[in-house]
């Protein structure tokens, strides 16, 4: 038996007859070769690089209230008592279900509370892990790491084995990887013809409004036994938080596989940073104590001088001539060598070998 849903050219399957069913999602698009990953510098984002971890985010903490949303689904029908029964009975008498079947299957709740625990359910066991493939974006520097973080990049091939394996390893499954579909209209799904929640719930993850489509989003998502539901970050929501295992949520990766670390252009700024130039190409930097993210900054860059030292790039800019000779920016990024002097000192060197970023 197989189960599909399509839209928008994305195909939303579902085959039951293969002894390890599991939804697929197939499109056009080309997996590429790189995908890139954006950090502001806080703790966690520290801490995920150190711990060679992605976190793996609940729908709930997606920065679009629409993406992943319970309002993606819908029933045009009743559901029937059946349906209710089977969720429920691990956990409510034949009495308690009948009364909630019939408060809920009518026209005006259409069946919005079984929806919004299954749904809760679901989420527990789902995870959401967002990249771009794009390496450079106007808009991706400013508003995924404020100009100041980090940008991570990862070859594809490399991040998918490393990530099913270790998450395999910790029983859980790797549930893929596809490109965002990016719709013009966010049309709910209509879960009464389907006999479990995969399509709708593979549907409902994938698709964002097209004003996002900058982005280029690849989204991966993973699976493992009770990751946790932030109730309490959903607007208006006064069901308590589901705690789970917040390990859970953390995706182990191989540190090998970061082909590359940028720093933001505004990464070393003399707002948090001792700054002593010796020349022209080197420098000095010193994390000002007592200034928010000091221990972050040591963390940070004591870890790259120790693992990603040849492989740190800095975000930067230059002139270029269009076609009548007239100066116009573009982005770059500019090979960066590092060396720790003592354990709050760091000396950089700009090696001139600088890479054009274009569109």
């Amino acid at each position: 038996m197989t189960e599909e849903y399509e839209y928008n050219g994305f195909k939303y399957l579902m085959d039951y007859s293969l002894p390890e069913s599991n939804i697929k999602i197939s499109h056009n698009k080309q997996i590429p070769e790189y995908l890139f990953k954006f950090y502001s510098i806080n703790e966690f984002s520290v801490d995920a690089l150190i711990k060679s971890y992605i976190y793996a985010s609940h729908p709930f903490e997606l920065n679009d209230i629409m993406d992943s949303s319970p309002f993606l689904l819908y029933t045009s029908k009743p559901l029937s008592l059946d349906v209710y029964e089977k969720f429920f009975s691990h956990f409510r008498s034949k009495e308690e279900i009948i009364k909630i079947w019939e408060n809920d299957s009518n026209k005006e709740n259409k069946c919005r509370d079984y929806l919004t625990h299954i749904y809760s359910v679901t989420s527990n066991l789902i995870g959401v892990i967002s990249l771009t493939a794009k390496e450079n974006n106007l808009l991706m520097w400013p508003h995924y790491a404020q100009e100041k973080g980090i940008q991570l990049k990862l070859r594809t091939s490399n991040l998918i084995n490393s990530i099913t394996e270790n998450v395999e390893n910790e029983k859980g499954e790797f549930l893929g990887l596809n490109p965002i579909n990016y719709c013009q209209k966010l049309n709910p799904i209509d879960v009464h013809p389907y006999k479990t929640f995969f399509v709708p719930i593979a549907y409902a993850t994938n698709v964002k409004s097209n004003m996002w489509e900058y982005e280029d989003e690849w989204r991966i998502l993973v699976s493992k036994h009770d990751m946790g539901v932030p109730h309490s970050k959903s607007g208006l929501n006064i069901i308590p938080d589901h705690i789970g295992n917040k390990e859970n949520r953390k995706i182990s990766y191989s540190k090998e596989i970061v082909e590359e670390i940028c720093l933001g252009f505004n990464f070393i700024v003399a707002r948090d940073f001792n700054i002593k130039r010796i020349n022209d190409l080197e420098f000095e930097a010193q994390p000002i104590k007592g200034k928010y993210n000091y221990e972050n900054y040591i963390k940070l860059l004591t870890y790259i001088s120790d693992n990603l030292s040849d492989r740190l790039f800095y975000s930067g800019v230059k002139y270029e001539l269009d076609d009548e000779q007239k100066l116009f920016l573009i982005r770059t990024k500019e090979k960066l060598e590092i060396k720790k002097i003592n354990d709050e000192i760091f000396h950089f060197t700009r090696t001139n070998n600088i890479i054009r970023l274009l569109e």
